[in-house]
């Protein structure tokens, strides 16, 4: 190969540091020998400088937002690209469980579940993010949007069974223990989830706002019975929600 055009593994890696470093940093101040350094990867890779009206040197984020280098970060007077990735890496995790979409899995995580989902009736999974209404223990029920309904638990019913009278159900939750609760129609519109599911509830500490769930409808392969499965998670996006909802509260209460 002509060594003119040979590209070392080396300077590879210098070029992807570099890259995934800028990428993944929204402000961070270099010292000039780092600053050296990346210029002439920037140069190599043909990527332009931009500047402030000041003339001072910013950083281009992914959205194509702007900002100036304002904080300094220093290691004994030189900065360490190295160092600086691997902090950034350390957050790539958390952002990405903020930023990217759950994607309920077609079959709940149930251990004790498995053979039996891998040949009952069950539905798509579908989600409802709690609310006050869900969690409080006077009205003790979990309400089932009725789009869900229509779509997830009507076509698992059968003929002879009656909303209106209620259907006895099996809840599965995460570590595969049974909750006995009734399936019903309240007001002719609200489909829901009542009798056992305070006991549900206080078992996994569900909070409104905070916390999601993920339900799964099925006929039980060995009993035919109607039964569901619920998981729960936290959802990162719901704290400022939380807070926002009790401020209104302590308002309303002055």
């Amino acid at each position: 190969m002509d060594s003119s055009i040979e590209v070392t593994i080396a300077e590879l890696k210098n070029v992807g540091l570099a890259s995934l470093t800028l990428s993944l940093m929204k402000q961070t101040n270099f010292d000039e020998r780092t600053v050296s350094a990346l210029k002439e990867l920037k140069e190599r890779r043909g990527v332009p400088e931009e500047h402030d009206s000041d003339g001072a040197q910013v950083v281009v984020h992914r959205e194509g937002n702007t900002a100036p280098n304002t904080e300094l970060q220093q290691n004994n007077g030189n900065s360490n690209p190295t160092m600086l990735l691997q902090s950034q890496q350390e957050q790539v995790p958390r952002m990405r469980q903020i930023t990217e979409p759950y994607v309920p899995p077609e079959i709940p995580p149930i251990p004790s579940l498995r053979d039996v989902f891998l040949t009952c009736r069950r539905s798509q999974p579908f989600e409802r993010h709690l609310t006050e209404s869900d969690v409080r223990d006077d009205l003790c029920r979990l309400s089932i949007a009725k789009k869900h309904a229509q779509m997830f638990v009507l076509p698992m019913l059968n003929p002879e069974e009656n909303l209106q009278n209620g259907i006895e159900v099996t809840v599965y939750d995460i570590n595969g223990s049974t909750f006995n609760m009734i399936l019903r129609i309240w007001a002719s519109k609200f489909h829901v989830l009542t009798g056992g599911w305070n006991s549900f509830k206080k078992a996994h500490g569900l909070q409104e706002l905070r916390d999601v769930v993920t339900m799964w409808t099925f006929r039980h392969s060995s009993t035919g019975k109607l039964c569901f499965a619920i998981i729960h998670r936290s959802s990162p996006l719901s704290q400022t929600s939380v807070r926002t909802r009790r401020s209104k509260r302590l308002k309303q209460n002055r």
